[in-house]
Order: C-alpha cells, then sequence, then structure tokens
C-alpha cells in the first residue's frame, strides 16, 4: 500500500473530508492533497506526525505503507481507525 492510498483510506475511515483533515492538523490544503494524491514526495516527519495525529495512527504507519506493502494489509488499516 502506498502513502496515498493509506492516508486516502484511512481519512475516509475516519469520516473527513481533505479540508477538514488539513484544518485539523494545520496543515494547509493543498500539501494534505498533494501527499494523499502522490503529487509529492513523502512527507516530512513534522507533517507525518499531524496526519498521523488526525487519522489516529502511528506516523511510521504513513512510511511503513510505502516501504514495506505486504506488512501494510486491509486489517491494520481498519483497526488503526478510530472506534465510532
Amino acid at each position: 500500500m502506498s502513502i496515498p492510498t493509506f492516508l486516502r483510506t484511512q481519512r475516509t475511515l475516519c469520516g473527513l473530508s481533505v479540508a477538514k483533515a488539513a484544518a485539523k492538523s494545520g496543515i494547509s490544503y493543498w500539501t494534505w492533497r498533494n501527499v494523499e494524491q502522490g503529487q509529492q514526495k513523502p512527507p516530512s516527519p513534522d507533517i507525518a506526525r499531524r496526519m498521523a495525529e488526525v487519522l489516529h495512527c502511528a506516523p511510521n504507519d504513513l512510511y511503513n505503507a510505502a516501504l514495506d506493502p505486504a506488512q501494510a494489509s486491509e486489517s491494520e488499516v481498519v483497526s488503526a481507525a478510530p472506534a465510532r
């Protein structure tokens, strides 16, 4: 799983639009959108931390999604979403 796919999946599971996720994280809409669409390199540690806080996951989850696709299973993504 790629970082863009992981972000989009987690954001959707959290019930957030790109605009709401960006606002909650203090990241610009365009930065969030570009990272999520794969139009920007992987986020810096600070940006990853802020994205992860909004998505209720660890920053390393973002990088692990890109570095080791075999280990980022769908069940891990779903389990990282907040309970409703």
